[in-house]
């Protein structure tokens, strides 16, 4: 399976030990993001470190670790399809916020 990893989800992997590392590091999925993400966890390095108490090196150390599991898309492959990505995301969009989830499933608030 295909699967899109962006900043919110690598840097909730690198603050915590988790599913979402598991996941990352299992292997078992094609994982993807675009070639902006490395940066955007820079960016925001300070508040890893603070939140995951990992030292500098525990954190550069592990951050490699997960970017080696993680197929990075440059723009250039897909900037024509920008648009009709919008486009479902609008679509979809829509639809969540005529539904909610619960313990029991996905319910229609329309209904």
């Amino acid at each position: 399976m295909k699967l899109v990893i962006d900043t919110n989800i690598l840097m909730s992997s690198l603050m915590k030990e988790g599913k979402t590392r598991e996941i990352i590091l299992g292997g078992e999925h094609d994982l993807l993001s675009p070639d902006f993400l490395r940066r955007e966890i820079k960016k925001h390095e300070d508040l890893i470190l603070d939140k995951s108490n990992l030292s500098q090196d525990e954190f550069e150390i592990l951050l490699t670790l997960l970017l080696e599991e993680i197929e990075v898309v440059h723009v250039d492959d897909y900037e024509d399809k920008l648009s009709e990505v919008r486009k479902c995301f609008a679509r979809f969009k829509g639809c969540s916020l005529s539904c909610f989830r619960n313990r029991r499933g996905l319910f229609n608030l329309e209904r």
